[in-house]
């Protein structure tokens, strides 16, 4: 299978992604890096932490 892993950021990086969403003085917008840069739609391709995401 070709999964692209080198391309996906991994499960800790856009947990820390989204902890800094949350925080309430931060305005950035972090949106097309997650697409683009970080990739987003790469997480939970082989669906084991469905349960925890």
């Amino acid at each position: 299978r070709d999964q692209q892993v080198k391309e996906f950021a991994g499960p800790r990086f856009l947990i820390r992604i989204a902890s800094l969403a949350m925080h309430p003085l931060d305005t950035l917008n972090r949106l097309k890096e997650l697409k683009d840069v970080f990739g987003i739609g790469y997480c939970n391709i082989t669906k084991c932490c469905t349960e925890v995401c």
